[in-house]
């Protein structure tokens, strides 16, 4: 039986864990099957998506897509802030420099992710600017240099503090010490993306299927105002844990049809009902 728990998990972060749970079509159970039958994880948002680039998707509804399809260095799961993409941590004396080496992974078309990717996704960043960047000061009050690149056109960027040492190794100097700075990696503004995908100051490039990710999933259909479809993607660092064939995301607004979808197994996780609705049933499980 599926937990009510399992409706009122907000938090966004969970979702790339509650990925990784094998659930049967239509609401079936987490239970090992020995069945052939695809295995699809169906989830209720509220609302369509309005961006998929990620360093504008900060708004809750574009924040369960963008946790499925990246891997960035650090994540927010069961246990607080966790490792991604960063296998270890160095800081300096001083606690201005931060080095990460990165955990062998890969893209969904198989090229391997490299610091550069890490680099190129805050310039890509910055080069969208403040006013559509929601959280971009979680690069331009940290890191060196990056204030004056804000809305620059050219990924030449002599003078900024992230820096490739080598393909596995990213640095981050900043202005002064900040001990939260790795809480900071999960946001957006941080995550990696394509070079070759995403061209400076353009955010629409993310607005149909055909780019690589390099977490979880993929994109294989965008259609805003219904639904999106995931597929695994076989070169992630962690795909052995995926334990579903599909997943999709389907948009109901009303927070009564989430709940009756979820109680009748069309939907395996709604991600928007009443907290009172959730309390009251699930003390009378």
């Amino acid at each position: 039986m599926k937990k009510l728990t399992r409706v009122f998990a907000l938090a966004l972060a969970l979702l790339m864990v509650l990925s990784l749970v094998g659930c049967s079509s239509k609401g079936g159970t987490t239970e090992p099957t020995t069945t052939t039958e695809e295995k699809t994880f169906t989830f209720a948002i509220g609302d369509a998506p309005n961006y998929l680039d990620p360093a504008i998707a900060t708004d809750s509804i574009g924040a369960y897509t963008i946790n499925q399809i990246y891997f960035p260095l650090y994540y927010l799961g069961t246990d607080g802030l966790m490792p991604g993409s960063a296998e270890s941590m160095e800081i300096s004396d001083d606690e201005l420099t931060y080095t990460f080496k990165l955990r062998e992974n890969y893209w969904s078309d198989g090229q391997k992710v490299t610091a550069n990717d890490f680099v190129y996704g805050a310039k890509h960043a910055l080069s969208i600017g403040g006013a559509e960047c929601s959280y971009l000061s979680w690069i331009t009050d940290y890191i060196v240099g990056a204030a004056q690149y804000e809305y620059a056109t050219d990924a030449n960027m002599p003078e900024l503090g992230i820096v490739a040492l080598d393909d596995d190794t990213v640095q981050y100097t900043l202005v002064k010490p900040v001990k939260f700075f790795p809480s900071l990696l999960w946001g957006g503004v941080y995550y990696p993306v394509r070079e070759d995908y995403a061209p400076m100051g353009d955010y629409t490039w993310a607005d149909t299927v055909g780019w690589p990710s390099n977490g979880a999933f993929y994109l294989t259909s965008i259609d805003r105002a219904a639904k999106m479809e995931y597929a695994p993607n076989p070169n992630w660092c962690w795909a052995d844990q995926v334990k579903v064939d599909k997943m999709v995301n389907v948009v109901i607004a009303d927070q009564d049809s989430q709940l009756m979808a979820f109680q009748t197994g069309e939907i395996d996780f709604a991600s928007s009902v009443e907290a009172a609705t959730v309390s009251k049933m699930d003390s009378l499980k």
